[in-house]
């Protein structure tokens, strides 16, 4: 199985960077990528969805806390999570400098709890085996060549009967010609070609991640059956884009599936590590403790203790630095490729 390439998380980390400057600062970069004021709505909207899903989430009876945002951005769900829901955690992305406004967006939507900020790559998570009841994260898993790279990471840290959400996933749309890639903000022909129905079947969104080097895939149903088969299922759903009936992979509606082989679509689940669940929680702990931090280098897991220029394996001896008070536990090769 092919793990994301070095190329693609260098792309993640300098497009992130620059897109930051955009969305925070007013600097335009990228013409046809959101503005500071759209981007300011569109997280007050994904905020809302987010909400939602924590709110279902918590009716199901499923622990919140300590949680775990894999590919966290600018951390509004995280954020959500410890101020509104009173949850322990971690927000956590390859790139830094979206992690660096997570602060700042909690002041416009006036949030005072933070959850802890982590940097390091989703196909090595440091923490130990069985230690998180909770894992969740939106718009990540198809950045990588199969998601069952990071699924497997994540069935590993969750503890026994631990839970892993993850939404506004693609399903892989068969019919599709594939001639470009178009931007967030599509050009004046192309919103002519979307307005006539055409545009979905000639085209894929995410042209400024491609010209960075980011993947930007989506699966078949076969990859997610795949990719969610070390857990027990305890919901999906399938839904077809723009229009459709929704389904889900336990339950074959041949309909929908028939409405995903020609528009594509969208998948969230809910998905638990099968096993007797296991109390975990996470006090309160300076920003640069150690606490339950692993090593992503050491197959094992050995666990991180302090030192005075960050964390160090007592096993391979690799010192992670911390920058901006947030911990970079990426491995030395790739930190270095990354972050110097």
């Amino acid at each position: 199985m092919r793990k994301q390439p070095l190329q693609a998380k260098q792309g993640e980390v300098a497009f992130r960077k620059d897109l930051a400057q955009q969305h925070f600062r007013k600097k335009t970069v990228f013409h046809h990528e959101y503005s500071t004021s759209e981007m300011a709505r569109v997280l007050r909207e994904k905020m809302e969805r987010c909400r939602q899903d924590f709110i279902r989430l918590r009716n199901l009876g499923i622990t919140l806390s300590p949680f775990l945002e894999i590919g966290s951005g600018y951390g509004q769900a995280a954020l959500l999570l410890a101020d509104e829901f009173q949850a322990e955690g971690f927000a956590s992305d390859i790139a830094l400098d979206p992690l660096k406004e997570i602060s700042r967006v909690a002041k416009t939507r006036k949030l005072s709890r933070l959850p802890r900020l982590l940097v390091f790559d989703a196909e090595a998570i440091p923490f130990p085996d069985n230690s998180l009841p909770f894992v969740f994260c939106y718009q990540t898993l198809h950045h990588f060549p199969h998601p069952l790279s990071v699924t497997r990471e994540v069935h590993r840290v969750l503890s026994p009967n631990g839970v892993f959400f993850f939404a506004e996933e693609p399903v892989a749309q068969s019919f599709n010609l594939k001639l470009w890639y178009r931007p967030t903000k599509l050009r004046w022909w192309e919103t002519m070609l979307k307005t006539m129905l055409i545009l979905p079947f000639i085209s894929r969104i995410g042209k400024t991640e491609v010209d960075h080097h980011i993947i930007e895939d989506a699966f078949t149903l076969k990859v997610w059956d795949q990719a969610l088969e070390p857990f027990e299922i305890m919901e999906t759903r399938l839904e077809p884009f723009p229009f459709g009936p929704a389904g889900s992979l336990e339950k074959r509606n041949p309909l929908n599936r028939i409405f995903l082989f020609f528009l594509g679509g969208g998948i969230r689940g809910i998905v638990r590590k099968k096993g007797r669940e296991v109390r975990t929680s996470f006090p309160p702990l300076p920003r640069r403790q150690a606490g339950r931090f692993a090593c992503p280098s050491c197959r094992n897991r050995p666990l991180l203790t302090n030192t005075k220029n960050g964390f160090r394996c007592p096993q391979c001896a690799d010192v992670y630095p911390v920058k901006n008070n947030i911990p970079l536990l990426i491995r030395k090769q790739e930190r270095t490729s990354l972050y110097g």
